[in-house]
Parts: C-alpha cells; structure tokens; sequence
C-alpha cells in the first residue's frame, strides 16, 4: 500500500504509476485509474459519462431490445475499454516521477470502490439478466444453445429479499414467454429445488381455458401459438385416454384434450366437495399452510366445516411450444404470479451445445449468426 514517510512535508514521497495497477483500479470503480494516477477531475468527467452512457443503453436493450441497440451496446463497450487503456497507459508513463497526493492512500481507494457499489446496483436492477436454454421444451422459438435476455423489470420491482412484487409496472400477458420459478412437481408442496423454467403464458387469472383435439380455446376463442412452436404431428390423444400424470390428479385429462378448467385469480371462490378435495388439496396447500378431514360427505379445513376456499394469489398457466415434450401446467399446475421473474426478450448469442468445448473450431462454426438479436415472440 501507498503511505508517506515522516518527513512528508519537507520530501514528497515520490513514487512511479504503474498503468497495470490504474488498468485494474479502473475495472473496480471507473475513474479510479485516474485518481490513482493524479487525474481526479478526469476520472470523475469519464465516471459521470460512462454512468450515463451505459444507463441510457442498458435501459434500451432491458425495454426496447433490437438488434442495434445490441450492437451499440457492444461497440460502446469495446470503445470505452480501448479507451480507458491507452488513457491510463499514457498517462501512467508520463508519471515517472509522480508525487504522492494526500488522496492516494489505500483507504480512499477502499471507500470509492465501497461507494461504488450502491450506484452500480442499481445499474443492476435495470440491466437485463442473461439465461442459456437448457431444454427443448421451447423449440423452436428458443433453441438449445440460445443465450437470451431476461427483462426482470418488465412487470415491476420485487421486494428485497422476496419473490413479491412492490411495484407493478404491467401484469404478464397472454403470449408473453417468461422465466418463472418452478412450481413443483402435480403433487409437491414445495419443489425439491429451486430452479427457474421457461414456458410461453396462455391463460392470465380469470381465463377459462380448454383444450380440445390439440386446439387451445381461451374464453371460447381459438389461442394459435407462433409458427415456431412444433405442433405439426398432432397424434390427437382421445379424451378418453386419460394420462395419470396431468395436473389435476383424477381429472380424466390428457395433453390434447384437457379442461375446461378456469385459472384462478386473488379472491375467487374454489367450491368443494368429497370428489374434487383431492384435486385441489395440493393447489391449496400451496398457498398457506392448511389441512384437510373428510368424514362421510363432510369437509374440514383446519378443523372447520367448510366447502369453499378463498384463492389468495393471482395464477398463469403455462405451456411449451414444443407441444409434445414440455412438462408445463398440464403436469405441474398453474403458476403462481410472485413466481414469475421477468419476460424473455431478446436472443443475444447462438450456438451448438452438444459440440464440446475441447473442439473450439467446431463449437465457433456452430454460431448461429441468424439468430444473434432475434427477438423472442
């Protein structure tokens, strides 16, 4: 560390810039080079405008993503890095025989990277979060291989600490494609692990939904999902070849001909009976913690009579469009509003997964040049 000796005032200390030391305090703090380096009005000029900058871009690719402002935001990158090294390493040269100023002491560094935190939070908060697809459950409107944008800030601000939105900007839409947090499996309470899933939203809070010969009704209307999805070889599943494993237990339903069934939303009543507590028993438990007895045709809930449950949350039901190998709310059930974290946007980078990393030639021919900046639909 940098310090003075005792007879500071009659001999300045005088010790060389490495530009090596600058580079690196530059990339803690911006204009942390230039202060070590002597330049603190500089370092403060290039800290304002590159904060700026790099909001305005930041914000545009989260809420405006399209293949310029992608490109912008890589060349505006490049450019500034160029930049601050040569800066830094004309300026380091020049100081071979730098004096020491009272700021260049290791606890000032220290207390601007510490200060620099918090703006650079916030920088955070708005930027988008990048995700890589790791199943085919999309295809093929996001391929395996596709490194993709998650805008976090599309719905709203969370809570800190919490998957409960503070603020609501807008609600999800039908056709929205989100990352959401995994609900569990049909029959789980709570998952065994929390991972985040991506899925295309077809029904919102209040929707009946059915499907009917592969065909998706939405409040009656015909829902037709992207020409991306694959969907093609229907093998109609008949409505009387029910599948054990879909949502909800004892439904009857299969992949193709499901429902009809409404999507809950915050404050619906769900009424109840000896024949369909099952069905609902894991959805409730969900919410709160709650138990169940049946004697004869009677139903208690916590140890109250009770045929009806009040629905505490908004809900969305998902589905992949790869129709026939996506486990989504046919088999998991519905998703709860808090779960989801933002909408997918943009694709910023494409290539082939199953090729190795140890074949670098083969893995950069793979690229996917048509699908960098694709926009997700």
């Amino acid at each position: 560390m940098e310090t003075t000796s005792a007879n500071t005032e009659s001999q300045p200390l005088i010790k060389k810039r490495s530009f090596w030391a600058a580079i690196i305090f530059n990339f803690l703090c911006t204009g942390l080079g230039h202060l070590y380096c002597g330049k603190p009005k500089r370092g403060i000029v290039i800290y304002i405008v590159s904060m700026f900058t790099f909001t305005i871009l930041i914000v545009l690719l989260n809420f405006s993503p399209n293949i310029y402002v992608l490109a912008l935001t890589l060349l505006a990158s490049l450019f500034y890095i160029i930049f601050i090294i040569v800066d830094l390493i004309k300026i380091a040269s020049k100081n071979k025989e730098y004096k020491l100023q009272p700021y260049n002491r290791w606890f000032v560094y220290v207390g601007i990277i510490f200060l620099s935190i918090w703006p650079n939070s916030l920088l955070n908060l708005l930027a988008p979060e990048n995700y890589i697809n790791p199943t085919g459950s999309m295809l093929n409107t996001v391929q395996l291989g596709d490194q993709f944008f998650v805008n976090e800030s599309e719905y709203g601000i969370r809570k800190p600490f919490s998957n409960k939105y503070l603020i609501w900007f807008s609600k999800p839409q039908r056709g929205d494609v989100v990352s959401y947090i995994y609900p569990g499996g049909r029959d789980e309470i709570k998952p065994k692990d929390e991972t985040k899933w991506l899925k295309r939203i077809i029904a919102v809070p209040g929707d009946t939904l059915q499907i009917s010969n592969g065909h998706i009704l939405i409040n009656g209307d015909l829902y037709v999902l992207p020409a991306t999805s694959i969907v093609k070889s229907f093998t109609e599943t008949p409505l009387k070849s029910p599948d054990p494993y879909i949502f909800p237990i004892n439904s009857g339903w299969n992949t193709d001909n499901y429902g009809p069934i409404i999507v809950p939303k915050e404050g619906d009543e769900i009424k109840l009976d000896v024949k369909n507590l099952e069905m609902w028993k894991v959805f409730m438990q969900r919410e709160e913690e709650i138990e169940f007895e049946t004697h004869g045709y009677q139903i208690f809930i916590n140890g109250k009579e009770s045929y009806t449950y009040k629905v505490k949350r908004n809900y969305y039901f998902v589905i992949g469009d790869n129709w026939y190998n996506s486990l989504d709310s046919r088999y998991t059930g519905f998703v709860p509003e808090d779960n989801i974290i933002g909408k997918v946007t943009m694709i910023y980078f494409s290539f082939d997964p199953e090729i190795p990393l140890a074949q670098l030639d083969k893995r950069i021919a793979s690229i996917r040049w048509d699908r960098i900046g694709t926009i997700v639909k």
